[in-house]
């Protein structure tokens, strides 16, 4: 073998290894910016709120308010204590997973549906004046911080644990409890509380 063929060869081999890492890096920028063009600009996370509780008595999604709220299985209000924490998110956007237009009844403290004039706990219809207009996540599957089985009552407009659906206590009939007809399957956020 001769001096010329070996510096060729040793060439040609630093001139593939050079090549390749030059392609690899060229592929791995390519690839980012393929992925950051596959996401959208403003593709922003919405607010949540937390505070919100479990009433063991209607099984219905309550803010955690100071007042003695009205329940329609209790004459003291709503039972709160031992529930978990839950984040609803609001100003959020209807989407394959998500769904606006549950709105905070300020008689009562339930989370209800704001397409319609449902039966408040407290008298009346629920007052959803002042709400912030919240999301709720839906049809996603079991995951880690995601509580599923909840659902939406066709009677009183109200968030509740299915689950719990024998034991309920609904505005419209607390003897024969909430009733879900044709209700997403939602999932809640949530966390103990501290």
């Amino acid at each position: 073998m001769t001096e010329e063929s070996t510096e060729r060869r040793q060439l040609s081999r630093r001139s593939l290894i050079t090549g390749t890492l030059k392609a690899g890096a060229g592929a791995v920028l390519l690839g980012a910016g393929v992925l950051a063009a596959a996401q959208p600009a403003a593709a922003a996370i919405a607010p949540s709120q937390q505070g919100w509780r479990y009433c063991k008595i209607c099984k219905a999604l309550v803010y955690d308010s100071p007042y003695n709220n009205p329940c329609p299985g209790s004459a003291t209000g709503h039972d709160r204590s031992g529930s978990f924490n839950y984040w609803i998110s609001y100003d959020d956007q209807d989407n394959t997973y998500s769904q606006t237009g549950w709105r905070y009844c300020n008689k009562c403290q339930a989370l209800a549906w704001g397409g319609g004039d449902y039966p408040c706990k407290a008298g009346g219809t629920h007052n959803k004046t002042g709400s912030l207009n919240y999301a709720l996540a839906h049809n996603l599957g079991a995951g880690d911080g995601w509580q599923q089985g909840w659902v939406f009552c066709n009677r009183c407009g109200e968030l509740y644990f299915k689950s719990e659906r024998a034991n309920s206590r609904c505005t419209v009939n607390a003897f024969f409890g909430h009733q879900d007809n044709e209700s997403y399957a939602y999932q809640l956020m949530f966390g103990w509380v501290d």
